[in-house]
């Protein structure tokens, strides 16, 4: 008898592609998303840093341009924060489309998958069934002989 031949085998395959390169996707934007969370974090930390240096720099004797020069730095530096959070919110919304997209890949991998064993399941139980059959004329053309 031949072998078990499932003619959704190259579909099955190409969906089994598509999924893992949605994930892998997937892990692209998760890894921008950390990145730019890092940035923001850095921001913050050059924020505070200005001003602990600011603050030092109030103890001493020092010009008025380099006081002015402060208030634009974390000024800068908060108009960066607020890009980076806009890049984040579109970063999120990337995230939920392509689990969006991911769960129905993986829906469609598992219907093929479910009719793949469906037709291996009928196709084992055709090849026993076949081979009993071989078996039982064996026996009874041996018992005619015998």
């Amino acid at each position: 008898m031949k072998k078990f031949d499932f003619r959704l085998q190259s579909l099955l395959r190409l969906r089994n592609f598509k999924e893992e390169k949605l994930k892998a996707e997937m892990g692209e934007i998760v890894s921008k998303m950390n990145n730019t969370r890092d940035d923001i974090m850095n921001l913050n930390q050059d924020i505070e840093d200005a001003y602990n240096a600011q603050n030092k720099f109030l103890n001493e004797k020092i010009g008025g341009q380099i006081i002015r020069f402060f208030g634009f730095y974390v000024q800068g530096k908060r108009d960066h924060i607020k890009v980076k959070q806009t890049e984040m919110e579109v970063l999120k919304k990337q995230y939920e489309d392509k689990s969006i997209e991911l769960a129905k890949a993986m829906g469609d991998v598992k219907v093929i998958e479910n009719i793949k064993k469906k037709q291996f399941d009928q196709y084992r139980v055709n090849h026993n069934k076949k081979i009993q059959e071989e078996i039982e004329d064996l026996l009874r053309m041996k018992n005619e002989n015998g």
